[in-house]
């Protein structure tokens, strides 16, 4: 079914989608076969810090994404004619554009925030990579040869971005996953109500005036509007929770990158928080595609008519299988016997 909603999903499985497709260098250079290759090594360190830039460009793109269909679930749940609405495809495309032109210029520093040189290691045999950062003193006594302007720039980008991108956000996300918390809670006691009063109409009428009148059906039809409103409050408070507990280490250790003193970043410490909050993130994108799908009973009608096929399928199998054990062994036993009545019967000649 076309929706505002299921548009802003699509786009959003787009950005995430291209977030792990930016993240699998990263991943493949965990490997032997190819961290050792001299021609993946190459091209890993010349694009790494332009793919982590297009990385954090999906990254922010998909958080203001979910925020919005989040919005949008929200304002349907408090008013079910606001689903009825459709954008147009001109509005929005005007909307997707400004949203990720935004995102991507909130994250475009990233790619001038770095100053990368190739050196030669093991005999001239590999390549290793040197980063200095553009916006801080260089090592070694070495100047550092950018413009005040541009290092400015990357300075007041980078808060911009922790403010736009991570707190805000989260703030947001958290907002309004109290804000959908409280709205499940009153369509419970609402729900409840509508059972209670059906209950009496049901004693207190016949169900056929009742059926006749209207006063049954405007029930039923209210009921079920109740209960459909609250079951997508559900899948959206754990839609935003899920993003809540995924990015939030995330946030953490971005603040802690940009506030700590010199030096108190390079130890193992850091590093081993910052990979446990890269596969928090990974995580919660996959969760996010996990939630948006079961929340659909189409697809989980889908799902558990494959399931059920292919169970059926192994179970014939199985049981094939078995049926071809059991006859071949029926009839190794029948020679076996056959063997020995012969045997029996040139012993009695």
């Amino acid at each position: 079914m076309r929706s505002t909603a299921n548009d802003i999903l699509a786009a959003m499985a787009f950005a995430d989608l291209a977030l792990l497709f930016c993240m699998l260098p990263n991943s493949m250079a965990a490997f032997h076969v190819f961290a050792n290759n001299y021609l993946f090594r190459l091209a890993y360190l010349l694009a790494n810090p332009h793919l982590s830039a297009l990385a954090n460009w999906f990254s922010a793109a998909a958080i203001w994404l979910m925020l919005a269909v989040s919005i949008e679930r929200l304002m349907g749940i408090r008013s079910p004619m606001h689903t009825r609405f459709y954008w147009k495809r001109r509005l929005m495309m005007g909307f997707l554009v400004c949203l990720f032109g935004a995102s991507g210029a909130l994250t475009f520093h990233h790619h001038l925030a770095y100053d990368c040189s190739l050196y030669e290691t093991c005999n001239g045999t590999q390549q290793a990579v040197r980063c200095e950062v553009v916006a801080s003193e260089w090592k070694k006594n070495r100047t550092n040869p950018y413009s005040p302007l541009r290092q400015q720039y990357i300075k007041v980008s980078t808060v911009v971005n922790a403010l736009l991108v991570v707190i805000v956000p989260i703030a947001a996300v958290t907002a309004l996953n109290i804000t959908l918390i409280r709205v499940l809670k009153r369509h419970d006691l609402t729900r409840a109500a509508f059972g209670k009063i059906n209950d009496e109409y049901r004693m207190e009428y016949n169900p056929v005036m009742c059926s006749t009148s209207g006063v049954s059906w405007k029930l039923h039809i209210a009921g079920s509007c109740v209960q459909s409103d609250s079951t997508v409050t559900v899948t959206v408070c754990a839609i935003v929770t899920c993003f809540t507990v995924t990015q939030g280490p995330s946030a953490i250790a971005f603040i802690w990158e940009l506030t700590a003193q010199k030096g108190q970043t390079n130890g193992h410490y850091f590093n081993a928080m910052i990979s446990v909050a890269n596969n928090l993130v990974i995580t919660g994108k996959v969760l996010n595609f996990i939630f948006f799908c079961l929340s659909s009973a189409h697809f989980r009608r889908r799902l558990h008519q494959l399931i059920a096929h292919r169970l059926k399928f192994l179970t014939l199998s199985q049981a094939r299988t078995n049926h071809t054990d059991s006859y071949q062994s029926h009839n190794a036993s029948a020679r076996k016997l056959n063997g020995m009545d012969r045997h029996s019967v040139n012993n009695h000649t």
